[in-house]
């Protein structure tokens, strides 16, 4: 079934109120590929990413979360959370990080002084990279 097909239900037709739009490339792509908590941080961060209130500047989306709110949300430890987090962001970059002024935190290195207790960082599902296809090496 194409997005352009009629459902038989008409109820599904209209908008769903309080969804998130997951692009299909994670549950194509990534779904079998990702470990079970990474599938489900990705998952956070996407809801996170797409349903924040607007954060900075580049049409960035989000505020800032913690690794045990991610933890929480996500129904993992936050062990788990922080071994995610290292291969969406670093390894696959399909993630990224922000301080609180909006400031890119590329390294594990630079993102480990960045997050003062209580206060998280901005954790962003990459929306122009979770597709495979825009990738050589994916």
């Amino acid at each position: 079934m194409t997005n352009h097909q009629t459902l038989s239900n008409p109820g599904l037709n209209q908008h769903i109120v309080d969804s998130t739009d997951i692009p299909n490339s994670i549950f194509d792509y990534w779904m079998r590929r990702l470990t079970g908590a990474q599938f489900k941080v990705l998952h956070v961060l996407f809801r996170h990413t797409l349903c924040s209130e607007p954060y900075g500047q580049d049409g960035i989306f989000a505020i800032p979360i913690t690794r045990q709110e991610i933890a929480e949300l996500a129904g993992v430890g936050v062990n788990a959370v922080s071994r995610a987090l290292k291969v969406l962001v670093d390894e696959l970059q399909i993630a990224e990080v922000y301080d609180a002024a909006g400031n890119s935190l590329r390294t594990a290195n630079v993102r480990r002084g960045a997050a003062s207790p209580g206060r998280g960082l901005v954790y962003l599902a990459n929306l122009n990279t979770v597709d495979p296809r825009h990738s050589d090496e994916r």
